[in-house]
């Protein structure tokens, strides 16, 4: 995945960028929106040297992209499921008088609500690792009465 973005600010080898949001990662939620909704504001780390005002190309590797969409969706979901039959099969005779459907959705509900806790503890180990991070892979410098450069990281 690539975008664009600018920069709107730099310092202590981090920078933020400013993203108008596309349809390519309407619903990812990997990074924040502003109160708009349009647009978003991402601080990553300066690799390439970038500038306020500086136009930077980020990718994401598609790998890393599919892992995280599966841990956030995926895994809740196949939760859900389980937790749905646990409580159907295992759980319903246990609580006679109650019906069985009901128990299947509190046990599905429930196991669904402690794999997003999980995720949500995991999370900032998750994101340190470089196949969850965004990267700056190309910058097109702002005009200063001067040719506008590239520069493209090797």
């Amino acid at each position: 995945m690539l975008e664009t973005g600018q920069v709107i600010s730099a310092e202590n080898g981090q920078a933020q960028v400013h993203f108008k949001r596309t349809s390519a990662c309407e619903r990812c939620g990997a990074c924040g929106m502003l109160a708009n909704g349009q647009d978003m504001i991402v601080t990553l780390e300066n690799t390439i040297e970038a500038r306020p005002g500086d136009q930077v190309v980020v990718q994401m590797q598609t790998q890393g992209m599919l892992q995280a969409s599966a841990i956030a969706y995926v895994i809740p979901l196949l939760l859900l499921i389980a937790g749905a039959v646990l409580g159907k099969l295992a759980l319903a005779p246990l609580f006679a008088g109650v019906e069985s459907d009901v128990v299947a959705a509190i046990s599905g509900i429930a196991l669904c609500a402690l794999g997003f806790l999980g995720i949500h503890l995991l999370e900032p180990r998750l994101r340190r690792q470089k196949r969850f991070q965004l990267q700056m892979v190309s910058v097109h410098r702002a005009a200063q009465g001067r040719e506008e450069e590239q520069i493209d990281k090797e």
